[in-house]
């Protein structure tokens, strides 16, 4: 939760508009938690509602993964691999074109390592740049 909020936060900050959502007012499942199942009719249902509620062009969302929420009103996970099921799961409910995903990176990157020479930012460029 804490993430997408600084990540949202930021991305206001420079003037790139989204809306923050919390994944569990949106992906409805069972109480098995680790392993739970999404509650497809009611996922798409909550999300039309609030997806047609965000404003501006394009429509950007910042959302957690791995999780839902459960009819009894418990935060559940999704299990193994949670976080790529999430994002088939928006995709699914955005009626998107496609998902990326990158997997085949040591850690967190700027851009795809298959493309971009350079494709992190240390602690020490990221400094530099700031402060010129």
């Amino acid at each position: 939760m804490w993430s997408t909020l600084i990540i949202s936060a930021h991305l206001k900050s420079v003037q790139l508009a989204n809306t923050w959502v919390d994944a569990r007012t949106i992906v409805r499942t069972d109480e098995l938690y680790r392993a739970a199942r999404i509650d497809w009719a009611t996922s798409e249902l909550r999300a039309s509602t609030l997806f047609s509620e965000v404003d501006g062009s394009p429509k950007r969302i910042v959302t957690q993964g791995f999780i839902g929420f459960s009819s009894e009103g418990t935060s559940t996970t999704l299990g193994r691999e949670g976080s790529d099921f999430s994002a088939a799961i928006f995709a699914y409910l955005l009626d998107a074109e496609s998902v990326t995903i990158r997997k085949d990176v040591p850690g967190m990157f700027n851009a795809d390592p298959n493309v971009f020479l350079t494709r992190s930012c240390s602690r020490t460029s990221a400094t530099a740049r700031r402060s010129s």
